[in-house]
């Protein structure tokens, strides 16, 4: 007998060549021939019968007892069946039709000695073993019996699970077994008929949790060894095994609940809660899948027979309705600083709690609440700024609504401006990062309060020419502007786009051309984010000054005309060796100086590079007027210098100016430097 190894189409009772939840060829339509010495015969493929069988009496009562029978079952969409019959061997002896899919014994002349005649599994040869890993319920078969026995007249049919190793069937010599049983399926009392006879035989299972190796299927035309008629046979036909997948048993709260063929239940006026339920299922080996729905309320029951990884499909579905509680929103707090502007002055930034709330619905709201303007003695009490069905789109939040502020609830504060405002104007842009929120809020109350109102919440940014600024993601933030700006001309860039009014100044002056001898700046009343300016202070500012502003994570920007380029600085303490820089002289003036090995250039300020030998005369040209600030100077910040002619020779030694040199090119601290 050979293992059946070409391709089947996948039915509910041939599972391919692992067979491992139903047995293989269970319909008997795969046949191949086998002889042993001068016995031939035929066999279904992957079953076996006496011609494949051992023992020491193989070949003498080893003779075919079974054929291809031409008869299926009654709907069947094969064509065939198995037939075993029985037949007398030496001489008296009766030797019913045996049909197994492990092995036939054959090594006594008692046909009822167990320790001689028996069906087993051979683990060592696939041909005589069926590898079986299912926990079925019920065995399900065709069988069509005829007997003329008057004493025991029954055929019989069973299959045995049992685990890795040797087993056999009856069981008689129990020394040698190694196997443990898992479980039986076992009808003895097949009665005769001429009829077709549908048989569906529960499993008994032992006591444990063991998964099967192996299945030993056996089929008898009688139940005793050794009994039959000249005539008795057994037609065979679409073995089945079943697994159910049902349920059989549900209570709630102690209570039970279940009925047969109803897979709805209404616990509507019951809350839920998994700790109450109870459930059984009426499969040994079946799952049961529970999922609840939190916005229906609705627990759903899946229950998967042992053998659903196999097809996916033997599963039944039951549902349970509990109470619909009311969802409760959910609420989240983000920190930051928080900073108000009115009419263009803003405050000191002021850490505040703001929420952002996912409503039962679904809906979005945005809540600011006890919104104060002012500080101190100042302070004016709003009230509670809230915004609701937010539109949403990935991580940003907007909306433009015109609300009521209601009265806060801040312990201390009865008195709230925002019920008296009426309708006010609000517009929001609100975004999140992880577990951060940012957010741009406009508040219009130039109607009522000739005012209007930005808001930002955003994280703190400190900004001063003693800290390096590192921006690694482009945000939103609260920027405090601390940086010292000297009375008169300074150099500034920022990473924000600003103007001279909000930094406090009296004017700036934008690079806008160079003719080789004098730098052209221009007035402008705006200042682009990591552009270099002139800014100008008829005082020098003594507050700090707030922005709400995104930054991106860009470098200062080159401004170049001809020879020159004004570059603007993020790090502190930059070397300014060779460089020029706008300074102060000793006498209170501004000039431009070129920078000596010791000086220095703070964050957030500017610096001049010429392309070419380095020149002790330009002139600076603000807005059509030659300042004070013209000549550029060659002087190194109170550095002393030594001072060489191009082939070498020493001229000056420690000098800290140039006045008074020849014209001529000089070596100065490695570089060239021209005077005319």
């Amino acid at each position: 007998m050979k293992k059946l190894f070409t391709l089947l189409c996948v039915c509910i009772t041939c599972t391919g060549m692992q067979a491992q939840y139903q047995i293989q060829n269970s319909g008997f339509e795969e046949w191949e021939n086998v002889s042993y010495n001068t016995y031939n015969g035929v066999e279904p493929i992957g079953w076996n019968s006496f011609l494949t069988g051992t023992g020491s009496l193989k070949g003498t009562a080893g003779r075919n007892q079974l054929e291809e029978s031409n008869e299926p079952r009654p709907g069947s969409a094969g064509t065939k069946s198995a037939k075993l019959f029985a037949r007398k061997v030496l001489g008296s002896i009766f030797a019913q039709g045996n049909l197994t899919t492990g092995c036939i014994n054959m090594a006594s002349m008692t046909a009822n000695d167990a320790k001689g005649n028996y069906n087993y599994t051979k683990t060592d040869d696939d041909n005589l073993n069926q590898k079986f890993t299912g926990r079925p319920d019920a065995m399900h078969v065709w069988i069509k019996y005829y007997s003329t026995t008057t004493a025991n007249p029954y055929g019989k049919v069973n299959t045995i699970l049992h685990t890795a190793g040797y087993y056999q069937d009856p069981m008689g010599n129990e020394s040698n077994i190694t196997a443990r049983l898992v479980a039986t399926a076992e009808k003895t009392d097949i009665t005769s008929s001429n009829e077709w006879q549908e048989l569906t035989i529960p499993f008994t299972y032992e006591a444990g949790t063991d998964r099967p190796a192996y299945a030993l299927v056996s089929f008898a035309t009688n139940t005793t060894p050794g009994k039959g008629s000249e005539g008795d046979y057994m037609l065979v036909d679409d073995l089945e095994y079943i697994y159910n997948s049902e349920l059989n048993s549900l209570t709630y709260n102690n209570i039970p609940i279940y009925e047969s063929n109803k897979t709805h239940y209404d616990l509507s006026d019951e809350a839920y809660s998994i700790e109450k339920l109870s459930c059984t299922s009426n499969g040994i080996g079946a799952v049961i899948e529970k999922s609840y729905n939190e916005e229906t309320s609705i627990l759903t029951l899946t229950v998967k027979g042992d053998d659903w990884s196999e097809d996916n499909k033997n599963e039944h579905t039951y549902t349970i309705q509990f109470k619909k509680e009311a969802k409760q929103p959910t609420i989240e707090n983000f920190s930051n600083p928080l900073l108000v502007s009115i009419n263009g002055e803003a405050t000191d930034p002021q850490d505040t709690d703001i929420q952002l709330i996912t409503e039962a619905d679904g809906t979005f709201t945005f809540a600011l609440n006890n919104f104060m303007l002012g500080s101190g003695e100042d302070v004016i009490a709003v009230g509670n700024i809230r915004l609701t069905h937010l539109e949403n789109s990935g991580n940003t939040y907007t909306a433009e609504q015109t609300i009521q502020i209601e009265a806060g609830d801040q312990e201390g504060i009865s008195d709230w401006l925002g019920p008296m405002l009426g309708d006010v104007p609000v517009k929001l842009t609100a975004t999140r990062n992880g577990d951060n929120l940012t957010a741009d809020i406009d508040i219009d109350m130039s109607s009522t309060l000739s005012q209007v109102i930005k808001v930002t919440f955003a994280p703190g940014l400190v900004i001063n020419e003693a800290q390096t600024l590192d921006i690694t993601e482009e945000s939103l933030y609260n920027v405090t502007l601390s940086r010292t700006f000297n009375k008169g001309w300074n150099t500034v860039c920022l990473p924000f786009a600003t103007t001279p009014e909000q930094l406090g100044a009296t004017q700036a002056q934008a690079f806008t051309a160079f003719n080789g001898t004098v730098l052209t700046f221009e007035k402008t009343e705006s200042m682009a984010a990591h552009t270099p300016y002139l800014l100008y202070f008829e005082n020098a500012p003594s507050s700090e000054r707030y922005f709400g502003c995104t930054i991106a994570p860009t470098s200062p920007k080159n401004v170049t005309l001809g020879q020159v380029t004004f570059t603007g600085n993020y790090t502190a303490d930059m070397s300014m060796n060779g460089l020029y820089g706008v300074a102060e002289k000793a006498d209170g003036t501004q000039c431009v100086m070129l920078g000596g090995a010791n000086s220095k250039l703070g964050c957030t300020c500017a610096y001049f590079t010429l392309d070419g030998a380095q020149v002790n005369f330009l002139r600076i040209n603000l807005d059509g007027t030659e300042t004070d600030i013209a000549d550029i100077k060659t002087e190194q910040a109170g550095t002393a210098f030594d001072v060489f002619t191009l082939s070498g020779t020493k001229v000056r030694s420690q000098a800290t100016t140039t006045d008074g040199l020849r014209k001529g090119i000089y070596i100065i601290n490695g570089k060239k430097l021209i005077v005319k």
